[in-house]
């Protein structure tokens, strides 16, 4: 079965030549939205793809079930970010900017699971998040720290800053 690709706002979502019909002719189809077959590189306006398929494969006969409800688009992730170098469109999983060579794979790593746990960890225990992502030597200066900030009452500035800092460690600084 062939499906069709529905490209809107960034993002592409896979549906059956029958959905996109539906959602065509129900007028659900975002504005500004294109349309590729899967096995095609084209893009074409709804209007334009919808007449095509309609030329090439006239519609279902009346006997045949239509779908109840067209299905609803959901929202994803757009696939093109701008580089913060240059401004150009690039694909989210690039490594890096194909015009001017800036990474763009590390630009939004703050939000990972490891690092929130990481972080909190560090909020409990100073340097257990630093340990809890492989960098040893800064968990026990974090926790030497904060044993030797605790003597004058400052430690949970100590727990403060760990935190921050594993929260927006990057592979990168490695």
């Amino acid at each position: 079965m062939t499906k069709l690709v529905i490209w809107s706002d960034g993002a592409e979502t896979i549906v059956s030549i029958a959905d996109f019909r539906a959602l065509a002719k129900s007028g659900q189809l975002p504005k500004g939205s294109l349309v590729r077959s899967t096995s095609s590189d084209r893009y074409s306006v709804p209007e334009e793809f919808l007449a095509m398929l309609e030329a090439n494969d006239p519609p279902a006969s009346p006997q045949s079930p239509a779908p109840q409800q067209p299905p609803v688009v959901a929202d994803r992730e757009p696939l093109l970010i701008q580089c913060v170098a240059c401004g150009r469109e690039v694909s989210r999983m690039a490594k890096c900017c194909p015009q001017c060579g800036h990474p763009i794979a590390a630009e939004n790593p703050q939000g990972k699971t490891g690092n929130v746990v990481a972080s909190i960890a560090s909020l409990l225990i100073p340097g257990a998040g630093q340990l809890a992502q492989g960098r040893a030597g800064l968990g026990v200066a974090f926790f030497l720290g904060a044993a030797l900030a605790w003597v004058v009452f400052l430690g949970w500035l100590v727990h403060i800053f760990a935190a921050i800092e594993a929260a927006a460690w990057t592979e990168s600084k490695r």
